[in-house]
Parts: structure tokens; C-alpha cells; sequence
């Protein structure tokens, strides 16, 4: 309880709130909610709601044999007027020892009421990434990403006056190599 960033689901994110989770062997579900922080102004105010619940299942982690875990949850937002965002994400790993490691992720907005009206659709995809990084050498190591990320109609954009900006929807590829002498 408290206010805390969720780790163990990316669509928790900021939350003054409460989370609750169950294990058993390789499968976690929990529950969360609580206000939405408004961290960027440094404050102790909340603006609206967030709440949820996720389901992950894990390998069991071993040394040198490889992870895998999957995750997928559901999150709704109510902002201060109005229902603000729902959705769903989906969050994956793979580490297959030193050589090889992928995480990706998939935010799916569903799009109700006026968000539906003026995005036109009933859901669309709002994030993608795709992190692929490996150790083919003791001294060679490659990265590979992959973001794609799209605005999304959220509380501010209910009234319509305010401009919703579709440029800043982007995707980037980046691959960096390092070499360790």
C-alpha cells in the first residue's frame, strides 16, 4: 500500500494505492487500484482512478537453462470527469542464458463512448516493443529495438478543443553494437 511503481505488471505503472498478488508455482495473479499520481507536477495529489488485474506465468529460473514469463492483464482509467482508457498489455520475456535476451510488449486501447466517436475504431493498438539483445562473443554484444508508439485520445481531448496531434506517433529501430577490448 503506498504510492509505488508496479513491477510486476508495466500496466500498473504510478499508483497511491494498494496491490495484491498470489503465487502458485510458475503462475502470479493480482489485483490493483488505487489513484493515478501526478508524479510530473511532484506532488502528493492524485488525478482519477486506475485499476486492474494481471496473469503471469513464469519458468522456473535456473542457471544457465533459460527464463521465459508471459503476462497479460487489463487496466482501466477513470480521469476526473469522465472514463478515460481501458485496455489490455501484454508483457513477455526470454532469456536463454548469456547468448540471448527478448522482451517485448503490447498495449491494446480500447476505445469506448467519445474516445470511440473520435478515434473512429473500437480498439487499436497504442504501444509495441520489441528488445532483442545477444552475446554471440565474449567481446561482441548486439541490441536490437524496436518502439512503436501511437498517441492515444485520453481526458483532455473529450471537449475537443484541445488539438490531438497524430504526428508524434512514431516508430524507431535502433541497433547498437558494443565490443569490450
Amino acid at each position: 500500500m503506498g504510492r509505488f511503481v508496479g513491477t510486476a505488471f508495466s500496466g500498473m505503472g504510478y499508483l497511491d494505492g494498494a496491490h495484491a498478488a498470489f503465487r502458485a508455482g510458475g503462475f502470479r495473479t493480482g489485483l490493483f487500484g488505487g489513484g493515478r499520481p501526478e508524479v510530473e507536477l511532484f506532488t502528493l495529489a492524485s488525478s482519477g482512478l486506475r485499476a486492474g488485474f494481471y496473469l503471469s506465468l513464469e519458468t522456473p529460473p535456473a542457471w544457465r537453462a533459460g527464463f521465459f514469463s508471459a503476462t497479460i492483464g487489463a487496466v482501466t482509467e477513470t480521469g476526473r470527469n469522465t472514463g478515460d482508457r481501458d485496455g489490455a498489455v501484454v508483457d513477455s520475456r526470454l532469456d536463454a542464458g548469456q547468448y540471448l535476451y527478448a522482451t517485448g510488449q503490447v498495449e491494446i486501447d480500447v476505445n469506448r463512448g467519445w474516445r470511440r466517436q473520435r478515434a473512429g475504431n473500437s480498439y487499436e493498438v497504442s504501444s509495441v516493443l520489441l528488445a532483442i539483445t545477444g552475446q554471440p562473443t565474449p567481446a561482441l554484444s548486439l541490441a536490437l529495438t524496436l518502439d512503436q508508439r501511437r498517441n492515444v485520445y485520453t481526458e483532455e481531448y473529450l471537449d475537443g478543443t484541445t488539438p490531438f496531434d497524430d504526428r508524434e506517433n512514431g516508430n524507431r529501430v535502433m541497433l547498437t553494437v558494443g565490443y569490450r577490448l
